[in-house]
Parts: structure tokens; sequence; C-alpha cells
């Protein structure tokens, strides 16, 4: 963006993912923020998916989030003449298993990981789970 006119401040510019179905999942660690600062954001992107598809957001500019963090913004101000960009990019898989939108975010910020393995107990008939889900919160 560029500013042809007088200072500007109080800007929140960046972008959304706003796909017409499927889940979404918020900036993780911001449970319950509708709009406001990132402070204790534990990622920089949002994620929808289905059973057959991921679209996810990386956002690394993003201090802001707005509509129950499905928006990533950046607050700030442009003078006379300066101009500004936003870098982000979409990451797109072919199911919704969501490990390699969590694996690009480890590899691209240098972070620790680990592993986690185990089994489902068994259905009220014996039978194993036959697609579990795992679900990790971090304080909350």
């Amino acid at each position: 963006m560029s500013n042809g006119g007088a200072a500007l401040t109080g800007l929140l510019s960046g972008l959304t993912l706003w796909p017409k179905g499927g889940y979404f999942f918020g900036v993780p660690g911001l449970a319950g923020l509708v709009q406001g600062k990132t402070d204790g954001a534990l990622a920089d992107r949002v994620v929808a998916y289905d059973e057959k598809w991921t679209v996810a957001l990386h956002a690394p500019y993003a201090d802001h989030v707005a509509d129950g963090s499905l928006d990533l913004y950046q607050l700030h101000a442009l003078a006379p003449g300066e101009s500004r960009e936003f870098h982000a990019w979409l990451q797109v898989g072919p199911s919704g298993d969501l490990k390699p939108v969590i694996a690009a975010e480890i590899a691209r910020k240098h972070l620790a990981s680990g592993s986690v393995r185990g089994g489902s107990p068994p259905e009220g008939d014996g039978r194993a789970v036959e697609a579990p889900v795992v679900v990790i919160e971090k304080q909350g």
C-alpha cells in the first residue's frame, strides 16, 4: 500500500481467510479473543479445513486479530509518500490433516518439536476408533 496523501495512523491492514465451508481454527493461544493484540499467540496463522482439504494463511506480520481471530492485521501508521507491504502465503493441502501446516510453521520458525504416540481406547463394542483425533491445548 502507498500513501499519496496526509499522514495516516491507527491503520489495521493485512489479509483474511474466509472460505465458504469447512471448519476454522483461529490463531492458537487466543481462545476467546474476538479482536485485539496477538499477545500470547502461539502462532501467526489461521486454518480452514474439511475432510478433503486444508487452507492455511501464514501471516508473520500480524500483531492484531479481528472477527474471532480469523483476520490477521498489523496496526501501523503510514506517513505521506510512505509505502508498506504485507507478506503472507497460503498453504493448501488435499486433506483435513493439519500436520503439514504445523510442520511448515516449525520449520519456518526453527521451533522445538516432539512426537505424541499412543492408541485410542476401544469403543463400547471393543473396536478401536477408526480415525481418532488428538487435540493438545497449551495453558487452556
